[in-house]
């Protein structure tokens, strides 16, 4: 019997202690450093955040989509770790989701970048604003003829033909007795 009188003062000073501590008799404290984790949580998250954006292009879709995946990434510091759907619903805490999708982000925007492709919606519309003045520069197919046979490349015009053999005379002075226009001058049998 004494037993279960021990037993039972045990459980009743076990409730009392969790009851207290639940009420306010001592949580305080565990509360105040649940916050002071969460905050330093918050921090760090951050930081690493940080690392990543100052690597992507201000302005470009790589950068925005970061940006508010870090935004996301802080609201739920609390939460722990929890599955992450732009990394394929692996489940990962806030520091680890943001060190992965900031390394995968920064290598897809660095092979854009590389692949040709303009690193912002600013530098699109620049490119576009200038493929028509680019477009206007660009030689005829005589003009480019000219330069090839002045550069001693093949053309396949009749113009680039003549100032191909005319290139070629200017290197051979004893052509020079011989008319350009001979081959095209003759009559057909």
């Amino acid at each position: 019997m004494s037993l279960i009188i021990h037993a039972f003062k045990w459980l009743w000073k076990d409730l009392v202690f969790t009851l207290s501590n639940e009420v306010g008799g001592g949580g305080d404290s565990k509360e105040e450093s649940r916050r002071a984790d969460v905050t330093e949580q918050t921090e760090r998250v951050q930081q690493i955040g940080n690392q990543f954006l100052s690597q992507l292009i201000p302005g470009s879709a790589e950068f925005n989509k970061f940006q508010s995946f870090l935004q996301n990434m802080i609201q739920r510091t609390s939460e722990g770790a929890f599955a992450v759907e732009e990394l394929g619903g692996a489940v990962l805490d806030q520091q680890q989701a943001v060190r992965q999708f900031g390394e995968q982000i920064v290598s897809q925007q660095q092979q854009r970048i590389a692949s040709g492709e303009p690193a912002t919606a600013l530098e699109s519309r620049t490119d576009l604003a200038f493929q028509g003045l680019r477009d206007k520069a660009a030689f005829t197919s005589e003009e480019q003829a000219v330069f090839n046979a002045l550069r001693g490349n093949e053309t396949s015009t009749p113009t680039g033909d003549i100032f191909s053999q005319l290139v070629g005379r200017a290197q051979d002075p004893d052509s020079s007795f011989q008319s350009v226009f001979d081959d095209q001058q003759k009559l057909p049998d």
